[in-house]
């Protein structure tokens, strides 16, 4: 009787084993996926971010050039008339 108990014992331990593993496994299957989310909407994010510094670069660009135009047009009036 005493064989049968600790055959009882040691399957009830390992089927307790198994179902801890099993349910490890399937938590972090869902922190992973959770993750994998987050990355996706991170890069998503990022992409967005991106356009926008790319628009305001050449937004940037513009603002640059039509200053060197306004400094060219004012030098060129600043400029007394020669005697």
């Amino acid at each position: 009787m005493d064989s049968v108990t600790l055959s009882v014992g040691a399957v009830a331990t390992v089927l307790g084993f198994i179902w801890q593993v099993s349910k490890l496994k399937a938590e972090h299957a869902a922190r992973l996926a959770t993750m994998e989310q987050r990355i996706l909407s991170l890069e998503a994010r990022a992409k967005h971010v991106d356009a926008s510094l790319e628009a305001i670069r050449s937004e940037l660009a513009q603002l640059r050039e039509a200053m060197v135009r306004v400094e060219t047009l004012l030098r060129g009036r600043a400029t007394p008339p020669p005697r």
